[in-house]
């Protein structure tokens, strides 16, 4: 399990925002960027940049974490926040929301979100190679929109054998023979737990 970076979020939208078409970068489009973004980095670099977790839905995958914060500071656009349902993401969403505007467009008939961001991007926050994988996953689709990319993210190993509303384990990111690696390493560390605790508990009435 990896941990979720809310700055890295917040400056990846804005990054996004600003390397992709306008008119093209809605909730959609942009969940499935933060994917790639994730997942192309766990295969070259052995970890995400943002490190949520990733749903299979219909439409492709989700960040779990960042569609909530988002959907939380898009109902607070216009009403106020349940202070009882944001108790434990409120800080997140307020962050969010003082970083990146969030307000409804009209879209060939349809209402799309739109972030217009409130700060500076700060590169800093990244490393080189987030910025490298950021600015690939920006360029292969740039002119893509919702649709479309959510159709080649149905193409991705990691969505195809996971199952709907599962998470997408970040191993499918990598190659199969990294994956059995990992799975070996797994399973022996946690025989060598199992021995540990086993140990500790003769110990314990000895």
């Amino acid at each position: 399990m990896f941990t979720f970076n809310i700055d890295k979020l917040i400056h990846s939208v804005i990054f996004f925002v600003n390397q992709t078409a306008p008119d093209r970068l809605g909730k959609v489009k942009l969940m499935k960027l933060l994917y790639y973004s994730d997942f192309w980095h766990m295969r070259d670099y052995g970890r995400p940049i943002i490190g949520d977790t990733y749903c299979k839905l219909e439409n492709g995958p989700v960040p779990f974490f960042t569609l909530n914060l988002i959907s939380e500071a898009e109902t607070c656009v216009n009403d106020q926040p349940d202070e009882e349902d944001l108790a434990d993401t409120n800080t997140y969403v307020q962050k969010l929301k003082e970083a990146i505007g969030i307000s409804l467009e009209n879209y060939y008939g349809k209402k799309k979100l739109k972030f217009n961001p409130r700060i500076e991007f700060d590169s800093k926050i990244f490393s080189k190679s987030d910025l490298t994988i950021m600015k690939k996953v920006a360029d292969e689709f740039y002119h893509d929109n919702g649709k479309e990319i959510s159709e080649k993210t149905h193409k991705e190993r990691g969505w195809e054998l996971s199952e709907l509303f599962g998470s997408i384990d970040y191993r499918y990111a990598l190659d199969p023979d990294s994956i059995d690696y990992f799975n070996y390493w797994e399973k022996t560390l946690e025989s060598f737990r199992t021995l540990l605790i086993s140990s500790k508990t003769k110990e314990s009435f000895a």
